[in-house]
């Protein structure tokens, strides 16, 4: 029986193209000289917080910011992202919000630095509390309501209240409860909620005064309903015969019981905001070319139909946006080590694309181009089309069964522009002409498409139907993707491996905070995440093994809601496993986390845990791409394949255990992309995949359950 690993990964694929340090911005003066823009800091938001808070993004506002500005904490610099030329945002880490203080922030542009602003870091006492000098709020509980609802509690969140502080409805003093110095509490009534609108929240403190504001929404409840109007629809188009997909409807006055309808039939509708809906078309509405009228209702009293925007359903082509070359890409495009989504590209060069038999074993039908090991399965895209092959209980494989097969089978609906997959425990994923679908399992909401609904065939990820340029599943049930150089990630959230500062699991993507631009890598891990921007590494979620690679010895960070920069600069490409991470900086393989096989390459630490990035011996240059599986690792070098660590089933190809990098048996050449299981593995060498380790699923796609200590050939494909 199939045991599920709950600290297994996959490799995630790097990007192609790593972002490189630009020259400091620069102004001509009157002699024609060029000189660095002097920047300087206006206010910061929050402007202070409590000691012992968690991670958190600061943004700061002023002038002559650049794309090359860097936010500095106490003369060290944080990871930046620039949003326009008054506003950045940095990452702060909660070991500089430790212990109570004041820090300096500045701003560097090239040698050239900005004004200090202060940040306070206030006491976060049970009684007393607030330093009298500074507060702000961060956040509102409940922060909406619906018009005409009865009265509740308002809880405030931030940092330097005291017992004198008073929290503001609209300007208007309300009777406060003191809860602490992060904590303020007062009764909002009915008749504060009758009417739709936004309301500002704030706090006064006597000698501190007033706090920046945080707007608290009231909008229309099924008693009041509006009128629905639509503006666009996302996608607006698809090719007839495409698979299932999510709709997204934009427009106002949605409410929560608004449902779409589609050419006048009625869809699963579900609602993310008065300005948002998510509707569940099925396969069978775009069997067919044609033009359908999307509508949104609302229920009476009031409520009543939107106006009409037309969908195209056309008779060829793509309609899902998303760059695509004559070649297979991995995630819109492949560099030396590129990485996405359990595949690694070696050498970086794109498929052809030219037709092989596809009938014996070990022929793909063209040149595989990117590669994924899930727990128990493998899959693999040939000529823009793709094929999965071993575990299939959840649908995992694809094509409408839940049925194991020991060669591969073609993903149902995909079609001939899939330009990356990816595998997880019991889930797969691809990228199609920059839209992101995803299939198998679905219990926290991993398919991403709004619902938990397990489905054997792709369905769209919702939101996500143009950009999508990598995409990698977890063996934890969640997902990570970038989108137009953004990070979004999806489903299970115990750990905060979603980063997005909660701990919730989410049926569609959600945002990582801050990381809206940059983004050009990014790996899932059984619990945790890790992504490259800006050349910099970081990483997210469970930390008990160190595998955040923060410093942080076993078990003591617990868990890490946002991400955390472990490499200041040089990453190319990154992968997570099951508790430890690996990268490649600078042409050199770095590993950190769980070291209980030796999986961090590194002899020297005797089964001790790596705290933070540390060398992995003989790796030190020519490393194009690196893939994490549950307790072993796996590299290119030079066109090589090596691995280490764990090696039970096999899983090395080496045929022994090795705390150091060993030689794959005849991959020592020739080898363009690489991907690492739960305790199995895989390789694509002059064009035809092989796989090795574990096979009691026939995730080997030999037609044998069969495990192999060396690669073997996968065929034949359908």
């Amino acid at each position: 029986m199939r045991t599920k690993f709950q600290s297994v990964n996959l490799l995630v694929l790097a990007l192609a193209t790593v972002a490189t340090a630009c020259s400091p911005a620069t102004t001509p003066n009157a002699g024609g000289i060029t000189t660095a823009v002097t920047p300087s800091i206006t206010s910061l938001s929050p402007p202070g917080a409590n000691a012992g808070s968690l991670s958190f993004v600061l943004t700061v506002f002023g002038k002559g910011f650049t794309s090359t500005s860097s936010v500095r904490w106490n003369g060290a610099p944080r990871f930046t992202t620039f949003v326009n030329g008054t506003t950045l945002s940095a990452s702060i880490d909660a070991a500089d919000v430790a212990t109570t203080g004041t820090a300096n922030i500045e701003v560097k542009n090239g040698s050239t630095l900005s004004n200090a602003a202060s940040f306070t870091i206030a006491s976060n006492g049970s009684t007393g509390g607030g330093n009298g000098t500074t507060q702000s709020l961060s956040s509102l509980s409940p922060s909406s309501a619906f018009a005409g609802g009865s009265g509740f509690t308002l809880t405030v969140a931030g940092y330097g209240f005291n017992g004198s502080s008073i929290i503001q409805w609209n300007g208007t003093a309300r009777t406060t409860t003191y809860i602490d110095s992060g904590h303020l509490s007062t009764l909002i009534s009915s008749s504060d909620v009758f009417a739709v609108g936004n309301f500002q929240v704030t706090v006064f403190t006597p000698s501190v005064g007033t706090s920046n504001a945080l707007v608290f929404v009231v909008s229309f409840s099924n008693s009041t309903s509006p009128v629905p109007a639509l503006t666009s629809l996302s996608p607006a188009t698809a090719t007839a015969g495409s698979p299932a997909f999510v709709l997204t409807v934009n427009g106002s006055n949605f409410v929560s019981d608004s449902m779409v309808s589609w050419n006048g039939a009625l869809r699963t509708t579900t609602f993310m905001s008065t300005s948002q809906l998510l509707a569940s078309i099925v396969a069978a509405d775009v069997q067919n070319s044609g033009t359908v009228a999307v509508v949104v209702t609302s229920p009476a009293p009031g409520g009543g139909a939107s106006n009409a925007i037309a969908f195209s359903v056309t008779v060829t082509g793509s309609t899902t946006g998303g760059a695509t070359t004559s070649g297979a890409t991995t995630g819109g495009g492949t560099t030396a080590g590129g990485t996405t989504g359990g595949a690694t590209t070696g050498s970086g060069t794109t498929g052809s694309g030219t037709t092989g038999s596809g009938t014996t074993g070990g022929t793909t039908p063209g040149t595989p181009t990117t590669l994924a090991a899930g727990a128990h399965h493998s899959c693999t895209v040939a000529s823009g089309r793709a094929y999965c092959w071993g575990a299939n209980d959840h649908g995992q494989l694809g094509n409408g069964t839940v049925s194991n097969s020991l060669v591969p089978v073609a993903i149902t609906g995909l079609g001939t522009n899939v330009q990356a997959i990816t595998a997880g425990f019991d889930i797969s994923c691809a990228i199609v002409g920059g839209a992101a679908y995803c299939w198998g399992a679905n219990d926290h909401g991993q398919l991403g498409n709004a619902t938990t609904v397990p489905s054997a065939t792709p369905v769209l990820v919702a939101g996500l139907s143009s950009g999508v340029q990598a995409i990698s599943a977890g063996l934890g049930q969640h997902v990570c993707a970038i989108a137009n150089d953004a990070a979004y990630c999806w489903g299970k959230n115990d750990s905060g491996q979603l980063g997005d500062l909660s701990q919730g699991d989410s049926s569609t993507p959600m945002l990582v905070p801050s990381f809206n631009t940059g983004v050009s890598a990014i790996a899932v891990g059984a619990a945790h995440s890790c992504m490259i921007a800006g050349g910099a590494v970081g990483c997210w979620g469970n930390d008990f093994s160190s595998q955040i690679g923060d410093g942080v010895p076993v078990g003591g960070a617990g868990y890490r809601l946002a991400p955390v920069w472990v490499i200041a600069s040089g990453g190319q490409a990154i992968a997570a496993g099951g508790s430890h991470s690996c990268a490649v900086v600078n042409g050199a393989a770095q590993c950190w986390g769980l070291n209980n096989y030796f999986q961090i390459g590194n002899p020297n630490d005797f089964f001790v845990p790596a705290y933070t990035p540390t060398a992995v011996l003989s790796l030190s240059a020519g490393v194009t791409a690196v893939a994490d599986g549950t307790s072993f690792s796996c590299g290119l070098m030079n066109g090589g394949a090596q691995c280490w660590g764990d090696n039970t089933n096999g899983q090395l190809g080496t045929g022994a255990a090795g705390a150091l990098p060993a030689q794959v048996y005849g991959l020592a050449a020739n080898v363009t992309a690489i991907a690492a299981g739960d305790q199995h593995a895989c390789a694509v060498i002059a064009s035809v995949v092989r796989c090795w380790g574990a096979n009691e699923s026939g995730q080997l796609g030999t037609n044998t359950t069969v495990a192999s200590t060396t690669p073997l050939d996968v065929g034949p494909f359908e």
